[in-house]
């Protein structure tokens, strides 16, 4: 399936380096044409249903309320130290709001909508040290496994946005 590059500035939490992140994305689906997304590109209504972006790669950790921002996890890579970082990417009124740099712990998956099937699955493998039995058990698996957030306080009373 083809994919664009969600572009936006991020500072990397592991090095403080200043970059440009490209983050792969499907969820144009067909529409897809490599093309770089940057803030202020407007989605189709039908490529933001949650049914489509499940079929995209992403897989659901809380599904939106209605008039609420999607908030999507993915990876990005920095360039300067060669590590993979998380990110949040928002989308208001079908518009690309933002590209945040996160440290992934409870209350920033507690925050997001959806995550990359991919990248939860093979880090809940990792933090689990121990192979998974689907794709199905990552979200509950990082749930499960990931770190409170730095200052202490738990998921539930973090609000990340």
């Amino acid at each position: 399936m083809p994919f664009d590059v969600i572009v936006g500035p991020l500072q990397c939490p592991n090095c403080g380096a200043e970059d440009v992140a490209e983050i792969q994305t499907r969820i144009r689906g067909g529409s897809a044409d490599g093309s770089g997304l940057d803030i202020g590109f407007e989605f189709d209504a039908v490529d933001l249903k949650t049914e489509r972006l499940l079929g995209r790669g992403y897989a659901l950790v809380r599904a939106p309320a209605v008039g609420e921002p999607i908030r999507l996890l993915d990876v990005w890579s920095c360039w300067t130290c060669e590590t993979e970082q998380w990110a949040v990417v928002e989308i208001a009124n079908r518009t690309l709001r933002s590209v945040e740099a996160v440290t992934l712990d409870q209350a920033t998956l507690d925050s997001a909508n959806f995550i990359s099937e991919v990248n939860a699955f093979v880090l809940a493998e990792y933090l689990r040290g121990d192979r998974l039995a689907s794709r199905d058990d990552a979200v509950a698996e990082l749930r499960r496994l990931l770190p409170q957030a730095r200052d202490g306080s738990s998921a539930m009373d973090t609000d990340a946005r």
